[in-house]
């Protein structure tokens, strides 16, 4: 998605399918680079947030922090699910391993 291979469409996670949009003036309005809507199974994120395009790493660290916010739920870990520094922590790590890999 938006030239980055990090960023699928969609995947599927647990057995159902997620879809990977970008809303930016919705998530600009709203002061969030991505958001995560757990019963929709839909990550929403900002190609531009306040008219200033993210830089391609931004776009994909804040991916991978929705996905882990989409994992959490999905193993009904909700306490860790709400720690913020949590999710951004696991996040970098798993954006580090998968930049990696390429």
């Amino acid at each position: 998605m938006n030239g980055s291979i990090l960023i699928p469409e969609n995947f599927t996670l647990n057995g159902k399918t997620y879809k990977v949009v970008i809303r930016d003036k919705e998530l600009s309005k709203k002061g969030f680079w991505g958001q995560a809507f757990l019963n929709r199974k839909v990550i929403k994120l900002c190609d531009k947030f306040h008219g200033v395009s993210l830089t391609k790493e931004a776009k994909e660290q804040t991916f991978f922090h929705e996905l882990i916010h989409m994992i959490l739920d999905s193993m009904g870990y909700d306490k860790l699910n709400e720690d913020e520094d949590f999710v951004d922590l696991f996040a970098q790590r798993l954006h580090e391993y998968e930049k990696s890999k390429q």
